[in-house]
């Protein structure tokens, strides 16, 4: 497995899906995961499961439709090592 030590990563969609199965790899590998979702309670599952193995895990209330949300959440976690946009956000653009 590859070590991800001393590293931050931001995961959209963090709380369930392909997001939650990166979160909980990353978490294994040493990273503090910021486990981003909309669904408060499922990032909250997902930082539990992270922090039952030994990991360092922080929930990130986010909704990725939301510029402003999006300044927000990033700034308050501040210099990040790795960024994965799983989330899917439901703008229609007419």
């Amino acid at each position: 497995m590859f070590k991800l030590d001393n590293k931050k990563a931001i995961v959209t969609g963090g709380g369930s899906g392909i997001g939650k199965a990166v979160c909980l790899v990353f978490g294994k590998a040493g990273a503090h995961v910021f486990v981003a979702d909309l669904n408060k309670e499922a990032a909250a599952t997902t930082v539990q499961e992270i922090e039952a193995a030994d990991g360092k895990a922080t929930p990130l209330p986010l909704n990725v439709a939301s510029q402003e949300e999006v300044l927000t959440a990033y700034t308050s976690v501040g210099v990040f090592d790795i960024l994965v946009n799983s989330a899917v956000s439901h703008i229609l653009v007419r």
